[in-house]
């Protein structure tokens, strides 16, 4: 990660430690580190905002999250990964998808459509094999990528992450789930 803008109710130095010092610590200096930057851009449903119009005990806090950047039309609420008030889908299927209109801009799968979208302006996708590539393998094929990964998963601090398993990242940008073996 190139950087990260933050608004509100942040610690500079805990972020740094986070993002930059635990890294470095555990991988050695020499990685690029993440750059910190600060908005002034208010956030309509920001904690900071929130507490300007009305008590704090007025506010409830809920289970779900929210996300905005600057260029969005609107925040967005986030209930268990969907859309708040997004019609829930059925799965038959692990990989079951959510329609794009209601699905995070944020998922997986949204931001994979935004890569392939972006990669098509700028190179030749022509063969088959690169149109119907899952998520998951291109990942497997971002080299940078996984040196990094491998370097992070190999310390004490991050041996223990959680890995995703294949079947949730065997889909296409078109949001087709494909049922790929073990070893891919």
């Amino acid at each position: 990660m190139a950087g990260i803008v933050v608004g509100d109710l942040f610690n500079h130095d805990l972020i740094d430690h986070a993002l930059n010092q635990r890294i470095t610590a555990s991988v050695g200096a020499g990685k690029r580190q993440c750059e910190i930057l600060c908005t002034l851009e208010p956030f309509e449903r920001s904690q900071s905002e929130m507490l300007k119009r009305y008590h704090p005990g007025d506010i409830i806090t809920a289970d779900a999250s929210v996300y905005w950047y600057a260029g969005a039309k609107s925040s967005v609420a986030l209930v268990n990964g969907s859309k708040q008030g997004a019609k829930v889908v059925k799965a038959k299927l692990v990989t079951a998808c959510q329609p794009p209109k209601q699905r995070s801009e944020i998922c997986k799968l949204s931001l994979f459509a935004m890569y392939r979208t972006t990669l098509a302006q700028y190179t030749r996708i022509d063969d088959l094999e690169n149109t119907h590539i899952t998520y998951r393998q291109a990942k497997a094929r971002a080299s940078d990528y996984q040196k990094s990964k491998a370097e992070l998963l190999s310390t004490d601090e991050f041996s223990g992450w959680v890995k995703c398993p294949p079947v949730y990242e065997s889909f296409t940008a078109d949001g087709i789930s494909i049922h790929l073996n073990d070893s891919e």
